[in-house]
C-alpha cells in the first residue's frame, strides 16, 4: 500500500469516525432480535412487511429512516 493510499484511509477513517457515535446510537425499536424457535417472529415480520408497504413501491423503506435492522 502505498504512503498516498495509507494517508487517504487515515484521513477517511478519521473523518467517519467524527461522525459516527461509538458505540452507535440505534433505534433499539426499530432493531429486532429473533431467536430460534421464536413463536411469535412471524408475526412480527408480516407487521414490518405491511407497514413497510411489501414491494409496493420498489424499495419502500430501504433507504429511509424508517427501516428496520432484523437479526436471524
Amino acid at each position: 500500500m502505498s504512503m498516498l493510499s495509507k494517508m487517504f484511509a487515515l484521513a477517511f477513517i478519521s473523518k467517519v469516525a467524527a461522525i459516527e457515535p461509538n458505540p452507535p446510537q440505534w433505534n433499539t425499536k426499530r432493531v429486532k432480535i429473533f431467536t430460534p424457535g421464536q413463536p411469535d417472529a412471524q408475526s412480527i415480520l408480516d407487521a414490518i412487511n405491511k407497514e413497510q408497504g411489501g414491494h409496493d413501491p420498489v424499495n419502500n423503506g430501504e433507504f429511509s429512516d424508517d427501516r428496520y435492522a432484523l437479526l436471524f
